[in-house]
Parts: structure tokens; C-alpha cells; sequence
């Protein structure tokens, strides 16, 4: 992600706080994120974020929000012009490119360890309820994948994989190259068209 410029047009100061907090969480880490920062960041005095968050919990809530926004966009950027497995494939990826390259953000969205959050999060906010997963379950009942059907356990499931690889791969547990592959963009494809039936 692009680093937030310290000059905006009027009215966009929300959206300058926001691009500068992300930038501050995927650079440099949750420790670094407050208020005074994405104010220095953004170019403005330290009291112009206090006008649209009242403190970091409902900034590190607009970042998630955000995150899943992405997130999302992410999902069906590659998923676009596929339909049937290829298209849960293309959903799958996204959701797996996602995590790769947005680790910080990734991290924070599905954590549900918000160490600056003692408000903790709302059922609303769980990540299920988020319109990446929205896209993934709907997308499963439309074209369920045959091994394992069409339910809400089977969807389940389905977000299980897709999650898990995308959390080993973030984790370097384990190396595309160790399963026959050169690059992790191989992996991906491969365990992906695996994962719907499509495997060449």
C-alpha cells in the first residue's frame, strides 16, 4: 500500500488517518499505531484525528473495517470473469494474496487479540460477518465443492483450508518448494485448484 501523502483534498481527512494508519501497522507494527502518529503521518495538528475517532479502539475498529474492505476487493479481483470451482479457486487465492501481502493487517483482522482494544470486539465484528467471508460463503453455495457438499458445516470447513493455508504460508511453516513447487504464486494456484477439484 501506497505511503498516505501529507496533503489532502478538503473533506478526505478521514480517509488520509486511516491510509496513514495502515501504513503505520504494515511498516512498522501495531506498537507504533496512535493517534499523535497518523496525525504526523497525515500532516495535520495531533488533536484533528480526535474529530473522527474518539480514541485508538475505535481507530484500530475503522482499520479492521477497512482491512475487510480490502480484503474483499482482493477476493474478487481474482476471482473476476470465473465461474463454478474456478470461481471458489479465484476467491481462494485473493483470500490467500491477501495475507501475503497485507500480513500486518491480516494479523490484526482475524487475531481477535486487539492488545489496544480493551472494549474487545462485537459479535458484528467477528470476522465471519465480514464481507470477505460473506463472498467465500456465498460462493460455496452456489458452487459447492463436491467432496464436501453443500452446508454450513461444509463452508466451514472450506474457510478452514483456505484460512489455514493462508496462515502457514504467512507463518513460513512451511515452503512451496518441499511440495514440488518454484514459487509460492504455483503453490497457491495448485493448492487452490486441488482444493475445488479443478487440478490439472
Amino acid at each position: 500500500m501506497p505511503e498516505p501523502s501529507s496533503s489532502y483534498h478538503h473533506g478526505n481527512l478521514r480517509e488520509a488517518l486511516i491510509a496513514a494508519a495502515i501504513h503505520i501497522l504494515e511498516s512498522e507494527g501495531l506498537k507504533s499505531l496512535s493517534l499523535r502518529r497518523i496525525a504526523r503521518d497525515a500532516g495535520v495538528s495531533q488533536a484533528a484525528p480526535y474529530g473522527h475517532f474518539k480514541d485508538k479502539s475505535e481507530l484500530l475498529m475503522v482499520v479492521i473495517n477497512e482491512g475487510h474492505a480490502i480484503f474483499a476487493e482482493r477476493m474478487r479481483r481474482e476471482a473476476a470473469g470465473s465461474k463454478g470451482p474456478a470461481y471458489i479457486a479465484g476467491l481462494g487465492r485473493g483470500y490467500i494474496y491477501f495475507a501475503l501481502e497485507h500480513p500486518a493487517l491480516f494479523e490484526l483482522m482475524f487475531s481477535g487479540n486487539l492488545q489496544d482494544n480493551p472494549k474487545g470486539t462485537s459479535e458484528n465484528d467477528s470476522p465471519q460477518f465480514s464481507e470477505g467471508y460473506r463472498l467465500l460463503d456465498d460462493g460455496l453455495s452456489q458452487f459447492p465443492i463436491k467432496t464436501f457438499g453443500d452446508d454450513i458445516m461444509s463452508r466451514v470447513l472450506s474457510w478452514g483450508v483456505v484460512h489455514g493455508i493462508a496462515d502457514l504460508l504467512l507463518g513460513q511453516r512451511f515452503s512451496p518448494e518441499l511440495f514440488g513447487y518454484d514459487t509460492v504464486d504455483a503453490f497457491i494456484h495448485a493448492s487452490m485448484d486441488k482444493f475445488v477439484g479443478e487440478e490439472g
